[in-house]
């Protein structure tokens, strides 16, 4: 819901907890995502795999974003 958020309307922090549906705003986020974004994820979840908290963190770094991604084993 925050990633949500954050590109409706202007945030100052986004803090996203494993964000499962996440990859449907890559492009919007792309685009209108500026705020320090934290995101959480364990490693075990399959209902987002790998490859897409990588992706996350890649678009991040693409857009200038300041952030950290976190990713808990088990």
């Amino acid at each position: 819901m925050s990633l949500a958020l954050s590109v409706q309307r202007p945030v100052d922090a986004v803090c996203t907890f494993y964000g499962g549906g996440m990859q449907v705003l890559f492009d919007q986020l792309r685009e209108k995502l500026n705020a320090p974004t934290l995101g959480l994820f364990g490693d075990a979840d399959v209902s987002i795999p790998a490859g897409t908290v990588e992706e996350f963190d890649k678009l991040l770094d693409d857009v200038g974003v300041e952030h950290e991604v976190v990713v808990y084993p088990n």
